[in-house]
């Protein structure tokens, strides 16, 4: 009998230590799935702006009019249509912001083909259950 003596009570110790484990893994998994939602929220706003974007290139005829258009002119509209494209969007409930928006054009040569490149960044997107463990929100990218 000694022996179960000495036992008595590691069972409430094994419960709450269980206990904050599964409640940090479910802080791990609702974070997780949201900041991926977000994510996957901010790709479809820079897919919808890059590609409102490349058929501003074309509507201008810089692609199919021998260059008549200036490269410069070509690129404001289509950072203009691109912006106006992602703004149209929501991450995380709240609107796309066009200072979140980063349009590039990494090739413009004139006898070739203009690629566009959106990249949307936002910080501060809030947590849920990781406040418990001081995490209070986490930053979203997507190119």
């Amino acid at each position: 009998m000694p022996y179960r003596r000495r036992q008595h009570g590691q069972t409430i110790l094994l419960v709450a230590a269980s206990t904050f484990a599964l409640i940090a893994m479910m802080a791990l998994a609702v974070d997780v799935a949201m900041l991926y939602v977000r994510r996957t929220e901010a790709q479809e706003a820079v897919d919808a702006a890059a590609l409102a974007g490349a058929k501003a290139f074309v509507t201008s005829g810089y692609t199919t009019n021998n260059n008549a258009v200036p490269p410069s002119t070509a690129q404001t509209l289509a950072t203009n249509q691109a912006i106006a494209a992602g703004q149209q969007n929501r991450v995380a409930g709240a609107p796309v912001q066009a200072s979140e928006l980063t349009v590039t054009f990494p090739q413009m040569a004139p006898q070739g083909n203009p690629v566009i490149s959106v990249v949307f960044a936002r910080t501060g997107s809030p947590t849920f259950f990781a406040r418990i463990f001081g995490v209070q929100s986490a930053g979203v990218k997507a190119t």
